[in-house]
Order: C-alpha cells, then sequence, then structure tokens
C-alpha cells in the first residue's frame, strides 16, 4: 500500500496544477523560505544586486574572485530554490495532509462541532509491547512513555527550529512530525509494566516512574542512568510530584513526591534522600490514584471502591473529607474504581474524575459536588484517564474508540460526544489519550503556515496502543 501510495504521488507530480504552484509560492515567500536562503550567506538585497551584474571592466582581481563567488552562491540559491519546489511536487503536503483525514462520528442534537477535522500526522511504533501511559512534560518539550515492556522512553517534541532542519535536509514529510522518532532516552530499570508516570513541576528534566515490580525511580533526563530506586512492600498504582507552590508546607528546598500503593499507604518521598520516605500515611481502602491540588494545600486520593479522600499538606497530611463517587442506583451503585484524578486548570479546584462505571465526572474538588457527568465511553476494567483543555474532553475507550466531549457549560449534556477509531487492526487498540499543550500548538501552526494557509489547528491529541504505536 504504501508502494502503491508513493507511486500515486509520483504521478500526480506529473500533473502538477496551478493550485500546486500557488502553494510553492507561498512557500518561496514565506520566512522558512528566506531563512533557508539567507543561511548560505546572500541577503536579498544581495540577491538583487547580482542580478544585475554587468560586464563592467573589474580592475582589482579580488573583485574578479569576489564576483564568481557570489554568482556561484546565486545559482546555489536558485538551486535550491528549484529543489524545494520539486520536493513538494513529489510529496505534496496538501494530499499527504487530506490523505490522512480520520472519521468523525458524532452523537449529539447541537449543530456545533468540537471537531471540524482530524488528520493523522505521525504514527509509528515506539515499543514492542502495549503503551499504559504517556505523559508530556510540563515545558511541552518531552513527551515519556512507559508499558508492559517496563521500558521508559523519553521523545524530543520537535520545535520550529527542528522542522525547518528537516525541511533544509529536503525531508518534507518528516517536517510535519510531532516528534523525533529516535528516542531522546531510553531507560530499562524496571522489570515490569511501567504503570504511571510523573513530571516535575520545578525540575523539568525531572520525572519519576512507578511499576508492578514494587519500584518507583527517579530520573534526570540530562543523565543517561537513573538518578535512584525507592523500593516499597506491594505493587505502587499512582505516584505524582508536589507542585510546589507552598514549599513551607513540608519545609523542603527540593523535589518530592508522593506515591500510593495497593498495601494502602501513601509515602511521601525526597529526591535527596534515597533511602527512606520522610513521612507514611496509612488508608482505609486499595489506593488506585492521586493527585495534590493545583494549589498545593490538599492531596486527593482515589480508590477502588470509587471514594475520594483528601488530606490537608499544611497539616502533615491529615485527613480532612471525603466523598463518593458512585450512581445513586443501578449496578454500579456501590461504587466503582476510580482511574483518574486531574485538574482543570492551576487556577481552580475542578477536578475531572474517570471511574469504571463508565463515567467522567467534573466535580468541585472542595465539597464533592458533581457539576455534571460525561457519558459514552466505555471504562469497566482498565485504567482509563481522561484529559482536559480549555475547550473539550478526551478519553480513550475500552471499544478502540477515542471520544471527545465540549467541555463549555452551556453546550454539556450526558450523550453528547464526538467519536473517532485512532488505530486499524495492524496497530492495536488505544490504551491511551492525551492533549498536547498550547505552545506545541502555536509552533505547529507555524509549521503549517508555511505550507498552506488552509489550515488551523486548535487541538493536538496524543495517543498510544497496545502494539506499542504512538499516535
Amino acid at each position: 500500500m504504501e508502494d502503491v501510495k508513493r507511486e500515486t504521488i509520483y504521478e500526480d507530480a506529473e500533473s502538477f496544477d496551478e493550485k500546486d504552484n500557488n502553494m510553492i509560492s507561498i512557500i518561496n515567500k514565506s520566512n522558512l523560505s528566506l531563512s533557508i536562503i539567507n543561511s548560505s550567506g546572500i541577503s536579498n538585497s544581495n540577491t538583487h544586486n547580482n542580478t544585475n551584474i554587468t560586464n563592467n571592466t573589474i580592475v582589482d582581481n579580488n573583485e574578479k574572485e569576489q564576483k564568481k563567488i557570489d554568482i556561484e552562491s546565486f545559482r546555489k540559491k536558485e538551486q535550491l530554490t528549484e529543489d524545494i519546489s520539486h520536493l513538494l511536487r513529489l510529496h505534496n503536503p496538501i494530499e499527504y495532509i487530506t490523505s490522512n483525514l480520520k472519521i468523525i462520528k458524532s452523537k449529539s442534537s447541537s449543530t456545533k462541532r468540537a471537531l471540524s477535522s482530524l488528520i493523522e500526522i505521525q504514527n509509528f511504533q515506539c515499543d514492542v509491547a502495549t503503551i499504559w501511559v504517556i505523559k508530556l512534560s510540563y515545558n511541552g518539550k518531552y513527551l515519556a512513555t512507559g508499558g508492559k515492556s517496563g521500558v521508559l522512553k523519553i521523545w524530543e517534541i520537535l520545535t520550529m527550529k527542528d522542522s525547518i532542519d528537516a525541511y533544509e535536509r529536503k525531508n518534507i514529510l518528516k517536517y510535519m512530525n510531532y516528534c523525533n522518532e529516535d528516542a531522546y532516552r531510553i531507560y530499562t530499570e524496571h522489570s515490569k509494566d511501567i504503570i504511571d508516570i510523573a513530571w516535575s513541576k520545578k525540575n523539568d528534566t525531572y520525572l519519576v516512574t512507578v511499576s508492578l515490580d514494587h519500584y518507583a525511580v527517579l530520573y534526570d533526563i540530562t543523565q543517561k542512568d537513573a538518578i535512584a530506586k525507592y523500593n516499597h512492600d506491594s505493587i505502587i498504582s499512582c505516584v505524582d510530584f508536589y507542585p510546589n507552590v507552598l514549599n513551607f508546607v513540608f519545609n523542603l528546598d527540593y523535589d518530592i513526591f508522593v506515591t500510593g500503593a495497593f498495601d494502602r499507604i501513601i509515602r511521601i518521598w525526597n529526591v535527596k534522600n534515597k533511602e527512606e520516605p520522610i513521612m507514611y500515611v496509612n488508608v482505609a481502602e486499595y489506593i488506585t490514584t492521586l493527585s495534590f491540588f493545583p494549589n498545593g494545600q490538599f492531596l486527593s486520593v482515589g480508590s477502588s471502591e470509587g471514594k475520594i479522600s483528601v488530606y490537608d499538606c499544611e497539616k502533615q497530611l491529615r485527613y480532612s473529607y471525603s466523598f463518593n463517587c458512585r450512581n445513586k442506583k443501578g449496578k454500579y451503585s456501590n461504587g466503582r474504581k476510580i482511574t483518574d484524578i486531574s485538574f482543570k486548570s492551576d487556577k481552580d479546584n475542578i477536578a475531572i474524575i474517570s471511574t469504571n462505571d463508565s463515567r467522567i465526572r467534573i466535580v468541585d474538588i472542595n465539597d464533592g459536588t458533581v457539576i455534571y457527568k460525561m457519558k459514552g465511553h466505555v471504562n469497566e476494567e482498565g485504567m482509563i484517564k481522561a484529559d482536559i483543555n480549555d475547550s473539550l474532553v478526551i478519553s480513550c475507550s475500552e471499544d478502540n474508540y477515542i471520544y471527545v466531549w465540549s467541555n463549555d457549560d452551556k453546550e454539556i449534556k450526558n450523550y453528547c460526544y464526538e467519536y473517532f477509531k485512532p488505530f486499524d487492526k495492524d496497530k492495536g487498540k488505544v490504551t491511551c489519550s492525551i492533549f498536547s499543550n498550547r505552545e506545541m500548538i502555536k509552533e505547529f501552526n507555524m509549521k503549517y503556515e508555511m505550507i498552506t494557509k488552509d489550515f488551523h489547528i486548535r487541538n493536538i491529541i496524543i495517543n498510544a496502543s497496545t502494539m506499542g504505536y504512538l499516535q
């Protein structure tokens, strides 16, 4: 199929039409094209002057030599422009983009669509086994993946500069990519599945993984080896870094993180002390997920019985209050496992809670009031996590679809959603889905504007599968 596709692109190159020529014109007039040309050492004014070189007698030999160099440089510049145009004829970006459109289905009475169109820009196998978790660093520069193989891989997100380098190497399809397909770091510290990852909010290069092998591992991705391993008495289910907005809470000047395990113990660790936790907290139920409030004042802990417990960080994690995430009636009225707790933004305490009753609840975490529920996806057995940005909520599903809801309170309805199938059968079932951050969306819009003005990217969705594919 790939060969047929390439043959089609090459055949289309022979019938290159006026629309494509306009696209080339846009690119040649863009800043990207100018930066490539200028990298050869010729400014725009030099270019204009060089086109008007006359046959006047040049007395000085140095001037004659300089004239030859300028003419040769100008010819190289012209050749580079022709090469780029030829490259785009062979690898038509517009055709490439539109050929990767995904089918979006909708169950909504509203004419307003959360997703106007959906285009696959990258899909590659990043691991040999199931990916259970993907996490972006807070600065948006790195993506971490972990799963059944126990291998942690760090991927560099391609910046505008990286894309221009790919463009100069005449790799227009790589220019479209979101991340580098060669891992920046590969760590093999775990002997079993990695089931959660947390990035530090204080230090952009620090992260922790937790695994079924009873270890939490701390890394600094500027180093090739892990910093430390923290042993636990049972399987570790979750991890989170303290947001470091209230450092006086723990009287520490360095990063701390918290882990939750199946022995029903919350452990507080610091990155300096590699031997013992600085604090233990025993809880009544199995811990399935945990997350600090954005303001750092409280720690929320989810259980296997559908209960959220909140602990006060200013009082050495003393129990504060709790509430249940349960249906009032039906087969799940006794409560189901909390699979994730995340927060809408760093400015408020609105939490997004995923549970094994196939519900996503938007909750005021201060008192447990459910503002609204989102339904449609299937989350009954796994550890599916929803993600949220300023306009949308997204979640993968056990039926191999990804579901998207509007985050507008006026538009929200229980069964008002759009959904799409991210992976073909040969690439496995979807296991996790997250949004990219806003800074990278801006970068991508800048990149695409170099090629066409017909697209404006509002969101970037990152998915992983049971066959180790990253999309």
